[in-house]
This record gives C-alpha cells, structure tokens and sequence, in this order.
C-alpha cells in the first residue's frame, strides 16, 4: 500500500480490490480511496482529484458496534447528508429487480437523503426515487413535462 501524509493527516491508499464485492462498482472504479491512519475514516476522492481532500467527499465510517455508513455531505446553506444504502440491505436487495433491466445491480447506487432512497443508474445518467408506494418516480427536471 502507498503512504502520504497531507499536514496532520497520515493517509494510506488503499487499493481497489479490496473494496470490491462490498461497494458499487462506480465507488470501486470512479474514486480513489484513503485511508486516515489516525481516525479510520476511509475518504472517496474521485479519480481527477485523487490527490485533493474534500469535505463533500464520500467519507467511511467505522462504528463500534461494528457497522460502517457511508456519508457525503453536501456543501451548502444546511444541506442534509447523503447515505450510501448498503448493497447487502433488504432496501438494495428490494429496489434493484425494479432496475436491472436498464442496470446490472452491482453498478446501481442507492442514496439515502432526508429519508428518501433514490436510485443513479451513472452510465445512463439516470436518477428514480423510490416513492411511499413502494413504486419508482422520476423526478422532475427543468424542461421535461410529465403527460
């Protein structure tokens, strides 16, 4: 494993092939991942700018009873986090058959923002939410109407 060390910080990169199986694909292949030997905190840096800490960036949690999160939080006037929805959850597993006929389910994402899952097919630039239904909704964008 390569070393750096960013002022106060001790990083450790840690290679991709150890995150695969246990993350979307895009997170294994789209960013670059260090470890802070200090915190234990693993931060995704995208791939341009690998070499550049961020505060929005996707952040690792270790926490002590075991479990891990996943959190991007957005820059901006009380923006909520972002969660990463685990691939081996009863959501992922429950919402990615609705979209494996567009997407192969290990390179759908599954965010959590205020309560609400969305789901990023990358490749096709798409985004679904997940509504109360239990069904799948576009949201709205500038320019397109719904009919």
């Amino acid at each position: 494993m390569t070393q750096a060390t960013e002022g106060p910080p001790l990083l450790q990169l840690v290679p991709r092939s150890v995150l695969v199986g246990d993350f979307p694909q895009t997170f294994v292949d789209d960013y670059a991942h260090w470890l802070d030997l200090r915190t234990g905190e693993v931060e995704f840096r995208p791939v341009e700018s690998r070499w550049t800490s961020d505060p929005s960036n996707w952040r690792l949690h270790f926490h002590k009873d075991d479990t891990r999160s996943l959190v991007r939080k957005i820059s901006g006037g009380g923006a909520a986090p972002v969660e990463l929805i685990d691939i081996r959850s009863a959501t992922f597993q429950m919402i990615t058959p609705l979209l494996s006929t567009l997407e192969s389910p290990e390179r759908i994402v599954i965010t959590l923002t205020n309560k609400v899952p969305e789901a990023s097919l990358s490749r096709l630039r798409l985004v679904f939410f997940i509504n109360r239904c239990s069904g799948i909704g576009v949201p709205e964008r500038a320019g397109l109407r719904h009919r």
